[in-house]
């Protein structure tokens, strides 16, 4: 029995100890103890399913008319743009639901370009949009006589670099960068 702890194994070590503790070959102190560590050895074994059920966001291919509702709160708010990558994973999560339920190639990339639309929708078109509009204020206002100078000290400038300085957003196939598009 050399090699990881698996489901298998443990109830084959559980059917041994039964069997030990029922030739009464061990004290009742050790069978206490060995019991317990069995128990240890079977919770562990199931840890990585349970995680896996409790972060399972397949359901959310159910509610994509979320997604971008969620991604314009997040543009909304600079401060919240390290949110961005994780919910792109949860909304990707339903990915292995559908490669498990036999989904067909261009299922597949129908739900692959309404993520990368939406996110060009709601995420990049924005950003784009709002960073050249900052600098074409910035310049006119420093090149145009009769234009009030900006100051962004006085004024305040929107900091959109929390999305800029984002790493890569795993797709499917590639990764996408904010600060390249």
């Amino acid at each position: 029995m050399s090699g990881p702890a698996t489901q298998k194994r443990t109830h084959v070590l559980r059917v041994c100890l039964d069997s030990i503790c029922g030739a009464r070959i061990v004290s009742s102190e050790n069978e206490c103890i060995a019991h317990e560590s069995v128990e240890l050895l079977e919770a562990l074994c199931r840890y990585r399913k349970s995680i896996q059920d409790q972060c399972d966001t397949s359901f959310l291919f159910l509610t994509r008319e979320l997604f971008p509702v969620c991604l314009s709160e997040i543009y909304a708010r600079p401060n919240e743009a390290g949110r961005l990558n994780a919910l792109v994973n949860a909304f990707r999560g339903c990915e292995t639901l559908l490669m498990r339920g036999g989904a067909k190639p261009d299922e597949m990339a129908s739900y692959q370009h309404f993520i990368e639309n939406t996110l060009e929708r709601e995420i990049i078109q924005p950003l784009c949009r709002d960073i050249e509009t900052d600098l074409r204020m910035h310049l006119h206002s420093a090149r145009i006589i009769g234009i009030a100078s900006m100051n962004p000290f006085k004024d305040g400038v929107r900091d959109l670099s929390a999305f800029t300085n984002l790493p890569p957003i795993r797709m499917l196939n590639y990764q996408v960068s904010l600060l390249f598009n």
